[in-house]
């Protein structure tokens, strides 16, 4: 069963399709595959597999570097009471036809993260954390990571108040970055959602 699917361009006009499958035996593969434009007619290559995975879930963004440099993050969950969740990365050169794994992040919670390119073509990824691991969908530090030379760098906290929902992450002007994220603020009625952003330029600390 096909469950999810993300586009992304190279240098060559195809494009390098990553979808997410469920399979018969309850399993999830991710697998990538290339539309190629010879002449006015679409060409599809075979799949490619990246991941497959026997946990009961899965959750995955992709970028391009730049030519046929292609990123693709997961975030692959344990049972509650284990550790939590581990981020997954796979790096391919050559457009989706080939993957290479990557050292795993280990972030000790489940969650969905969120990936933005800045200006000089360096991919962050911004994530909540927790201090519950194995909890699912537990409120958490929002977090930021760079990809540089082939792997994250050590996380960085861009805010402790615990945020209650995955953070987003974008470009903004300046070639900055803008992360949000919402947060329960007690007000007299009770806890209420308030949305937070930061912007900061990347290099120069949030």
């Amino acid at each position: 069963m096909y469950n999810h699917a993300e586009a992304l361009p190279t240098s060559d006009v195809s494009t390098a399709v990553v979808m997410m499958v469920t399979m018969k035996d309850g399993g999830t593969n991710l697998y990538s595959v290339r539309a190629d434009w010879p002449r006015d007619t679409v060409t599809w290559t075979q799949p490619v597999l990246i991941d497959s995975i026997r946990l009961n879930f899965i959750y995955f963004v992709s970028a391009r570097l730049g030519g046929d440099s292609l990123l693709v993050v997961r975030s692959r969950s344990l049972k509650e009471g284990d550790r939590g969740g581990t981020i997954m990365t796979a790096l391919s050169v050559d457009g989706g036809r080939s993957w290479k794994q990557t050292a795993p992040l280990y972030v000790g919670s489940d969650n969905h993260p969120r990936l933005a390119v800045d200006a000089s073509g360096r991919v962050h990824m911004a994530y909540r954390g927790s201090r519950q691991p194995g909890l699912f969908n537990a409120p958490g530090a929002v977090m930021h990571s760079a990809w540089v030379r082939g792997e994250w760098t050590k996380p960085d906290v861009v805010s402790t108040d615990e945020s209650i929902t995955d953070p987003a992450v974008g470009t903004a002007p300046g070639g900055r970055l803008m992360i949000t994220w919402t947060e329960a603020r007690m007000e007299p009625t009770g806890e209420t959602p308030k949305t937070v952003a930061r912007l900061w330029s990347p290099g120069c600390g949030l």
